[in-house]
């Protein structure tokens, strides 16, 4: 069963994929090439191999393609569930023939990250996921996220984010893979975790990560703020120059030569102030959310 997965799932870039082909390679199985495959995006995968046709992927996707999904499959699946794992059955021509549990492994500086990124400023924080609402419920749980929506299948999550966006909220949009896509490309701002992420991700996103450490995401937000503060400062300077050297050339009191050195004096003092941003550094996330929780009334993060 684990074998005709792992043929299944060879070149699918999804994270449960990934799962599949780690444990395939754990169990030291020979993986042959699929002669056909098939992504049904937010569903499954379909492949064939040696004359057999194999589905792996939710319940509903296989019973569409008429496969066959016995009692007893259908309760381990749904005690696999209760459990808060993802299952993903497995079904070889019309019959489903086992499945596999994949358990989310919610890493200790996640929780950390969603914590410092309140403090930072960011008043609301959500999970759109495509798994089962107990899975979903598990997990938001352990990181604390404000809200989750499960079950959702790609186009759902752009809706989902177009809907916070006509509510007047300025979306960034956290993600990784495949199904992400829409979404990273109509949020204010998609953030795509660049170690695991895929090609298609990456292209939709504004910025690219270069890991897959949800605390990345928090000195994003951090260095993002300072170099916004300090384009406004940069702007101040400008106008100061400005205005006082339209004072004094009113007044008569600047000659052509004193005015270039004073028009160059605003620049040089702004490629100073910006060249300060080379020694900034983003605070340690573990003393972000340790501080006082503070909200900022005009920023929202949605990640996947």
């Amino acid at each position: 069963m684990l074998a005709l997965a792992a043929v299944a799932e060879k070149y699918s870039e999804h994270p449960l994929a990934k799962s599949v082909m780690e444990l395939a390679s754990e169990r030291q199985l020979t993986v042959p090439d699929p002669d056909e495959f098939k992504i049904e995006v937010g569903m499954g995968v379909t492949a064939s191999q040696g004359g057999s046709n194999i589905i792996v992927g939710k319940a509903d996707f296989l019973q569409e393609r008429g496969c066959t999904v016995s009692a007893r499959l259908a309760a381990e699946a749904a005690a696999q569930a209760e459990r808060g794992r993802t299952t993903i059955l497995v079904a070889r021509g019309q019959h489903g023939v086992g499945l596999v549990a994949i358990a989310d492994e919610v890493r200790p500086e996640t929780a950390q990250a969603i914590a410092a990124l309140k403090n930072l400023g960011v008043r609301r924080i959500g999970m759109l996921t495509g798994d089962n609402p107990k899975v979903a419920q598990a997990v938001a749980t352990q990181i604390g996220v404000d809200d989750f929506r499960a079950g959702l299948l790609p186009e759902e999550k752009q809706r989902a984010v177009k809907e916070f966006q006509e509510q007047g909220q300025k979306v960034a949009m956290v993600g990784d893979g495949i199904n992400d896509a829409p979404s990273l490309a109509l949020a204010d701002i998609g953030i795509v975790m660049g170690a695991a992420g895929t090609d298609v991700a990456i292209e939709a996103a504004d910025v690219t990560l270069m890991n897959d450490d949800l605390r990345r995401v928090v000195d994003f937000v951090q260095m993002s703020q300072v170099v916004l503060k300090r384009i406004k400062l940069n702007i101040f300077f400008s106008i100061i120059y400005n205005a006082v050297g339209l004072v004094l050339g009113t007044l008569g009191l600047l000659t052509p030569v004193v005015a270039v050195l004073f028009q160059e004096g605003g620049c040089v003092t702004v490629v100073l102030s910006s060249t300060l941003l080379l020694w900034a550094r983003p605070k340690p996330v573990a003393d972000l959310a340790a501080r006082g929780t503070h909200a900022h009334p005009e920023r929202l993060l949605r990640y996947s």
